[in-house]
């Protein structure tokens, strides 16, 4: 006996049948006397076992007839029928046996015999009975046999039930009768597939002890096909082992295949068969082109066919595709055997030209792959590669690449590039430095390829962190590439970037003044991009340790621009990872958490060998900033990917995002000495410098004083030897803080150094913007013992009042000098609570010179313009005049505030006295709102000026005879001007494509909504209008950022600024839908239903109304799915 006789016994004996209870519940009590039951569905699928098991549930007489077991002979099929009528209904046909009703029934024809044996169950038959015809599909084949079923169909009375089984839909006329008159049921591939629970009771019973994860995997590949699973079982009955979660053994299913499918086929239709699948994707008009049938003749075959290329198009990953693609892969493999060699290589030639002809690469790939023209391969694959790179479907071009031999490599260096760019976008560094390599060996030297190939080469190693390889080769690429300025000045970046990493930076600078000479000269042929690209290394492996921030910001927002519009090289990933980290060296957190935010998305498409960096950045930020929860998702990204790490920065990163995230001291402590030897492996500074810096954020929680003073002394060092002043700086700062006791004011070398060095270098912003350390009590001390005192008096402006309030208690204790340079600075910043220390000066100094420069002082502060105001108008009402806030205590009048603030809301706006009497006194007379208008404004006036005398012209309110307007001093904010400022430029931002600057301006616009606004005001009929107004604006502000959010797939923010949105708006039913669609995306099933009930209930109570009509879609699919899986 043959394998292929052999396959199918084996399939349905040696595995344990499954009682298919789902489908039994489902049909018998739907299944009465005079119903049809169609099974449609492809080989495989359990039909025949649940016939069997279904007429053994119902009670009665039942027969079975298979007739794919039966000889194309007719009248074969005829005595069968009788046969099987005899059996059920024996009191009827008792006769038919007999030789003379044998002789007399042999002179009709098969239509009449048949015709007859129904005329007689008709009149004489009334026992109820199921009469089941298994392998239907064969009757598209023989259109006699196909008459005769019709006929049955038609003429069978009531009390027969019928069951029909077959791998192609049947067109008979009785089949819609039957569906018109609701006596069908039918059963197609979905349902007769098993369900979840289905495949593991079948799997539990024919392998033992397998486990649940197992069984989930078997169903991820096979999916709920009996036949795929009944393989899969007898694979393992043979070789004892789960080896088949990989996938089905091809010579197993294809012999298979060969028995169920291929033997009940025509010559004809396996011909047409095979060439569609070698064609593939399934077009009728394509085969028209290739095949001499009509379209109406391919129609026919492959309606009777369908299931086996059924959804051969649909990319989407289900069982229907993956089940077509199965026969499609049969069929091709049997061409060769059915068309013949020369046929099918006839076709394949024909097709590689049609198809190349018509734009399609990939399907022309495949026949020229087919031929072995692999030539021509490789020239389509160099001429089309840039569309694979424009969609960063880089896997595709690797996947072709993987088809050719390897020896092609050899010969079209172009080919080894293209597939080391690649693996180096996809983060498979391993793989392309040994392509780069092998691309740059084979090259002729000094041509194009060489040098292209090796600057790759450079890129990689250094990706790599083999640092020296790096240089070495890019200072050869540099030297041999003089007379082509783009790979030169390229090799000389790579070279400049290792010997930075090196810490040989004295090397550094000559290199970077001529890359920097290459790509800003307007004499040679260089576009934008490639000129961003050569300079923005610079900011992170140069100007960062020179502390040329400006210079940085201009260079990265220049290439950010540029990139945005044109990224050929793939390195907008890596230009935004440069800006975070200068955000976060300058100490701007929360720019550079959107930042990093930014890189993250792109890099995961477009160059993933940055996006270890990327990553590992974002978590160690989120950590440090407190943000746990989101740090630890981010940690569980990057630390996956320390492998592809930026020349040693992830792993170091992500140990320290353990030493934030660990909730015992002795781990923290482990892990901060882990990092710290990981950062002195390569002597890498920046690394170095976050380890001192998380050490300095962590010695209170984790008590690690001792250990965390060494390691920033060890630090400071290192950048003193490198001459990195701004972080020596920062953490000498920190060393004289782990030294001394908080409160205590001692003197120490760090802290002289460190201060000496921000005064010399103008690094002010060390103590401005350090959220870890108080500055400004740095800076007071620092003047106190004389240092650099004209620069820290200088910087004291930054924090303003806080600063000049701080030097209150300094001024009498200084000495003249210093004391004029204090009361200086007060009287140009207009710090009026000085007056009385000054004019104390005045009276006390003796020396007339310095009489004279304070009473100039004093002058000064008296006569100085208006101090700016600040209003705010959401959430609690405040107003500050400069830096001194207005307390509540001083509105004594309640319609002076209320006037003011109404000013505020339309500060462009002159009211006239009538519109004001009408809003805060409308039923007064004219004469009696005028006199409370007035008494109001004088109110209004004492707190806002409350040194101005009466009848002076207020430098704040401006008012004649008629109106009243207000008037505000230079530098003064109102909340809801800016909030309506940033609102519109986050949404200019946002329509040209720029989200992280929308990002910026959404966020600042949410930060000053602190509330709605004017809450005490709730109730008064002037504030309504523009409460109404910003509180859709700020609606509108969340669904923007949630927009930007839901694009780059951060479903917990939407899910975070949706659920706002809905308690902001309750009856925004977009709002619902989106909301529930982000949870279906988790996997949160029952919080989208939650979302869907809360929405109704809404809805219900308010508005009397039902949910919109794609909320009810959603929630039909969301119970659909789920009452399928349980």
């Amino acid at each position: 006996m043959t394998k292929e006789a052999a396959y199918r016994p084996v399939l349905r004996n040696r595995c344990v049948e499954l009682e298919r209870s789902r489908l039994l519940n489902h049909i018998l009590p739907e299944f009465q006397h005079g119903n049809l039951l169609m099974l449609t569905s492809g080989p495989g699928t359990g039909k025949t076992f649940l016939i069997h098991q279904l007429l053994r549930h119902r009670k009665g007489k039942s027969a079975y007839l298979d007739l794919k077991k039966l000889s194309s002979d007719i009248t074969i099929f005829v005595r069968q029928l009788e046969y099987l009528f005899a059996k059920l209904w024996p009191d009827v046909f008792s006769d038919l046996g007999s030789d003379r009703t044998n002789q007399s029934i042999n002179k009709l024809s098969p239509k009449d015999r048949v015709d007859n044996l129904l005329d007689q169950l008709f009149i004489s038959g009334d026992q109820p009975a199921v009469f089941a015809l298994d392998g239907c599909d064969i009757l598209a084949e023989r259109p006699s046999w196909a008459e005769l079923v019709s006929l049955l169909l038609q003429r069978l009375p009531s009390f027969v039930s019928i069951i029909l089984a077959s791998t192609s839909p049947l067109k008979f006329s009785p089949l819609s009768t039957f569906r018109v008159q609701g006596k069908m049921l039918e059963l197609t591939v979905k349902e007769l597939h098993f369900d979840s629970d289905e495949i593991w009771q079948f799997l539990s019973k024919n392998i033992p002890g397998l486990k649940k994860e197992h069984a989930q995997k078997i169903e991820q590949k096979v999916g709920g096909w009996p036949a795929g699973l009944s393989l899969l079982c007898c694979e393992f009955r043979e070789k004892g082992e789960i080896i088949f979660l990989d996938s089905i053994s091809p010579e197993n299913l294809f012999d298979y295949l060969q028995s169920e499918v291929l033997a009940g086929l025509s010559q004809e239709v396996m011909r047409i068969l095979c060439t569609a699948a070698l064609l593939q994707p399934f077009d009728y008009t394509l085969l028209e082109k290739f095949l001499p049938v009509s379209r109406e003749r391919l129609i026919e075959i492959f309606s009777s066919y369908s299931f086996l290329l059924d959804r051969m198009a649909d990319e989407n990953d289900s069982e229907g595709a993956h089940f077509a693609q199965l026969y499609a892969n049969f069929f091709y493999g049997r061409a060769e055997a059915i068309l013949g060699k020369q046929a099918k290589k006839k076709l394949h030639k024909k097709a590689a030209s049609y198809f190349q002809n018509s734009g399609l690469t990939d399907q022309a790939l495949v026949h020229m792959i087919a031929l072995e023209n692999w030539s021509s391969a490789v020239k389509l694959i160099l001429a089309d590669h840039k569309s694979w790179f424009n969609k960063e479907d880089y896997e595709r071009l690797l996947f072709w690449a993987d088809q050719l031999p390897e020896s092609l490599l050899l010969k079209h260096p172009r080919l080894a590039i293209l597939q080391g760019h690649a693996h180096l976008y996809l983060g498979n560094l391993d793989e392309a430095v040994k392509v780069f390599s092998l691309a740059h060996d084979c090259a002729r030297p000094n041509s194009k390829d060489w040098l292209e190939s090796g600057c790759r080469l450079c890129e990689v190693l250094l990706l790599k962190g083999r640092l020296r390889e790096g240089v070495d080769l890019a200072g050869k690429l540099a030297e041999r590439s003089r007379f082509i300025s783009r790979y030169r000045a390229e090799a000389m970046m790579f070279k400049a970037i290792g010997l930075n990493l090196l810490c040989r930076f004295d090397e550094c600078d000559q290199l970077w003044r001529h890359i920097s000479t290459i790509a800003n000269s307007r004499f040679l042929p260089l576009d934008q991009t490639a000129r961003c690209y050569l300079m923005a290394p610079k900011v992170i492996f140069y100007n960062l340790e020179r502390g040329k921030f400006d210079e940085s910001e201009h260079i990265l927002d220049r290439a950010i621009s540029v990139f945005h519009k044109k990224d050929p090289r793939k390195r907008l990933g890596w230009i935004l990872l440069f800006k975070g980290v200068l955000k976060l060296e300058l100490h701007q957190y929360s720019e550079a958490v959107t930042w990093f935010r930014e890189a993250v998305a792109i890099s995961s498409k477009t160059n993933r060998s940055v996006h270890a960096g990327c990553t590992a950045f974002l978590s160690y930020i989120l950590a440090a900033l407190g943000h746990k929860k989101e740090a630890r998702l981010w940690y569980e990204r990057a630390e996956p990917l320390v492998s592809r790490d930026l020349t040693l920065w992830a792993p170091v990163l992500c140990a320290l995002v353990r030493v934030h995230l660990s909730e015992q001291p002795e781990g923290a402590v482990r892990e901060l000495k882990l990092a710290w030897n990981l950062a002195c492996q390569r002597n890498i500074l920046v690394p170095l410098s976050l380890v001192a810096y998380t050490a300095f954020a962590v010695h209170d929680k984790v008590s690690c004083g001792p250990l965390a003073a060494s390691i920033c002394s060890q630090a400071a060092d290192t950048c003193r030897k490198w001459n990195v002043y701004h972080r020596e700086a920062r953490i000498l700062l920190y060393l004289h803080l782990l030294q001394n006791e908080p409160g205590k004011e001692e003197k120490s070398e760090s802290f002289i150094r460190a201060m000496t060095l921000i005064s010399q270098k103008e690094l002010g912003f060390l103590l401005t913007d350090d959220k870890r350390i108080d500055g400004l009590a740095l800076t007071i001390q620092a003047i106190k013992q004389g240092i650099a005192t004209d620069y820290f008096l200088e910087l004291c402006r930054v924090w303003g009042g806080k600063a000049y309030e701080a030097l209150v208690p300094l001024f009498p204790k200084s000495n003249l000098d210093l004391k004029e340079k204090i009361a200086a600075l007060w009287a140009q910043n207009c710090f009026r609570s000085a007056i009385p220390l000054i004019e104390q000066a005045i009276q006390t100094v003796k020396r007339k010179k310095s009489v004279t420069e304070f009473s100039f002082m004093l002058q000064q502060l008296k006569a100085f313009p208006p101090e700016p105001l600040h209003v705010r108008l959401f959430g609690t009402f405040s107003l500050a005049r400069g830096e001194e806030k207005v307390p509540d205590q001083a509105w004594k009048r309640l319609k002076a505030k209320e006037l003011f603030k109404l000013l505020c809301l339309y500060p462009d706006t002159s009211f006239t006295h009538e519109q004001l009497s009408e809003i805060f006194w409308p039923e007064s007379t004219t004469d009696k709102a005028r006199a409370n208008l007035w008494s109001t404004v004088s109110a209004l006036r004492s707190v806002i000026e409350p040194e101005l005398s009466a009848r002076t012209k207020s430098s704040y309110l401006q008012g004649d005879s008629r109106t009243y307007k207000l008037q505000l001093p230079a530098d003064s904010t109102i909340d809801t001007i800016l909030f309506e400022e940033k609102t519109h430029e986050g949404f200019h931002y946002k329509e040209s494509g720029d989200y992280a600057r929308a990002l910026f301006c959404f966020e600042e616009a949410v930060d000053l909504y602190k509330s709605e606004l004017l809450p005490e005001d709730l109730y008064t009929a002037w504030s309504a209008e523009p409460r109404e107004r910003f509180g859709l604006l700020f609606t509108r502000v969340l669904r923007g950022m949630a927009a930007i959010y839901f694009e780059r797939k951060d479903l917990g923010e939407c899910i975070r600024l949706y659920s706002k949105i809905i308690s902001l708006d309750p009856w925004d039913e977009a709002s619902y839908l989106v909301l529930m669609q982000c949870y279906v995306l988790q996997g949160r099933d029952l919080e989208a239903i939650k979302v869907f009930r809360r929405c109704e209930e809404i809805l219900q109570k308010e508005l009397n109304v039902a949910p919109d009509q794609q909320l009810r879609d959603l929630l039909k699919r969301i119970l659909k799915r789920r009452s399928n899986i349980s």
